[in-house]
């Protein structure tokens, strides 16, 4: 687990960061988070969501690790409140949205939901696909019209990064 010991790193005051460091800052603590490498999340989805208030990532990240704790109230609060309001990302948003409301057991919801975004959201986002995938695992595709001209993801390049998808700031 990693673990922060404050009395480890000298004080830096404050700590200004560009916008390629806060992508890999979000990358790295998501995949911390969700492999279980992190005990706390929260700070670094705190200073995300600090220096970029009108992205989601930091919000997603926050909402996550919520779940994570099994504290889906939580999480629900934290998309609705914050990432579903973010400028920035909020395809992104309106997937992750859904996945916890299904996790939640607010499956009726979510379907709902699902249903407006496979109308309302573009082929191939992030929001798209969850819809897609909450409406086919349902069974309900028959009564949904899905886009025939949806764009698939595009293949990766054995070159390029394989690491997981990172809600927010992709």
């Amino acid at each position: 687990m990693i673990t922060e010991n404050r009395e480890d790193f000298p004080d830096r005051g404050e700590m200004e960061m560009d916008r390629d460091s806060l992508k890999l800052l979000s990358e790295i603590t998501f995949s911390a988070t969700m492999l279980d490498l992190i005990d706390d999340p929260e700070p670094v989805f705190n200073l995300i969501a600090q220096k970029l208030p009108n992205n989601a990532a930091g919000y997603i990240g926050k909402a996550l690790a919520k779940l994570k704790e099994q504290k889906p109230e939580e999480a629900r609060a934290l998309m609705e409140e914050k990432a579903l309001k973010a400028e920035v990302n909020i395809e992104n948003a309106k997937g992750v949205y859904l996945f916890i409301l299904q996790t939640a057991g607010e499956t009726d919801l979510a379907l709902e939901l699902a249903k407006q975004y496979l109308k309302e959201e573009k082929p191939g986002t992030p929001s798209y696909k969850m819809a897609e995938a909450l409406i086919k695992d349902a069974g309900l595709e028959d009564q949904v019209m899905f886009d025939a001209n949806a764009v698939a993801a595009p293949k990766r390049e054995s070159s390029q990064r394989t690491g997981p998808y990172v809600p927010g700031l992709a």
